[in-house]
């Protein structure tokens, strides 16, 4: 509440039990099938998740035929919205622009 970012009691509480039950339903799920196709994770290289609890790529090697991963040097706000996203989406772009060429 000191920082401003959020107005009230009841938006911090409405926050923190969106992100229980996110945490509660990614737990539950369980793929039933490979994904057929290829997946690159981009993460920042600063975040929140440890390594040793998520898996450097996440388990998305587990539930994909081929999977990589791009690391973005900042967190996740950063990587997203802020100083960094100019390299997010350079990858992005890199990965369409090299999808293209694959499929021509």
């Amino acid at each position: 509440m000191q920082t401003g970012f959020f107005k009230d009691a009841e938006t911090v509480s409405f926050a923190c039990d969106a992100m229980r039950r996110k945490f509660l339903m990614a737990d539950k799920y369980k793929p039933q099938r490979m994904f057929k196709g290829h997946i690159t994770l981009i993460r920042a290289e600063q975040g929140a998740a440890r390594e040793e609890d998520v898996g450097h790529d996440y388990g998305i090697s587990q539930v994909s035929e081929s999977s990589d991963v791009r690391m973005v040097s900042g967190d996740h706000d950063s990587i997203v919205q802020g100083k960094k996203s100019p390299d997010t989406v350079k990858i992005i772009n890199e990965i369409i622009l090299n999808t293209d060429k694959t499929n021509a």
